[in-house]
C-alpha cells in the first residue's frame, strides 16, 4: 500500500492535540469546554494530505465526528470562482482583462459602503484578474449582479453540483463572498 501519510508529522500533530491544556485557558465566557480545531498538513509539491487531525482531545473512538472531514464550514472568498467568475466568464459576461470599478456596490442604511475588501480601500479601475487575484470583495459582487443571482444559483447548483448552497443563499453575500447559511 502507497500513501502519503508522514508518521512523523502526524505523531507531531497527535501530541498538540491530546494536550487539551494547551486550550483551558481559552474557552470562551460562560462555557466549560475548551476550543475545538482541526487541521489538514498537505504536501505542497504534491497536494497530497500527510497528516490531520481532527478535534482536540484524545481520541477514544473510531469513525467518530472528524472536523477536518465532516464539518460544514462557510467557503468565503474561495467559492468566488465558482459562482461569480468561472460563471461570467463562461457566459461571456467578462474576460480576465474586463475592468470593473474597484468601490462600494451599495451602501447600508448607517451610510457605510458596502462590501468592504480585506485591505480597507478601494483602488478604482482593476482587471478581473487582478480583482480574483486579491480577492476584492466589490469587483466580486458587481461582476455577481452582472451574472445574476438565479445564474449563479443554478452554476454552483446545477453545473458545480454544490450540494450545500440552498435558496435561501440566493443573495450576495452569499454568492460573492461566501458567507452561505
Amino acid at each position: 500500500i502507497y500513501t502519503a501519510y508522514n508518521t512523523e508529522t502526524q505523531e507531531k500533530l497527535d501530541s498538540i492535540y491530546s494536550d487539551e491544556w494547551l486550550l483551558e485557558d481559552q474557552t470562551a465566557i460562560g462555557e466549560d469546554s475548551p476550543p475545538q480545531s482541526a487541521i489538514v498538513v498537505l504536501d505542497n509539491s504534491t497536494a497530497a494530505v500527510i497528516a490531520m487531525e481532527g478535534g482536540v482531545g484524545e481520541k477514544t473512538e473510531n469513525r467518530s465526528f472528524n472536523r477536518a472531514t465532516d464539518m460544514l464550514r462557510q467557503p468565503g472568498s474561495s467559492i468566488k470562482p465558482l459562482t461569480v467568475y468561472g460563471p461570467a466568464i463562461e457566459e461571456g459576461i467578462v474576460t480576465p482583462y474586463t475592468t470593473i470599478n474597484d468601490s462600494p456596490f451599495d451602501y447600508d442604511e448607517d451610510g457605510y459602503p458596502w462590501p468592504v475588501n480585506a485591505y480597507h480601500s478601494y483602488y478604482g479601475y482593476i482587471t478581473v484578474s487582478y480583482a480574483l487575484l486579491y480577492s476584492t470583495n466589490t469587483v466580486a459582487v458587481k461582476v455577481l449582479d452582472m451574472l445574476g443571482l438565479e445564474n449563479s444559483y443554478d452554476w454552483a447548483v446545477n453545473k458545480f453540483r454544490l450540494k450545500t448552497i440552498t435558496e435561501e443563499d440566493i443573495d450576495y453575500p452569499c454568492l460573492a463572498l461566501g458567507g452561505l447559511t
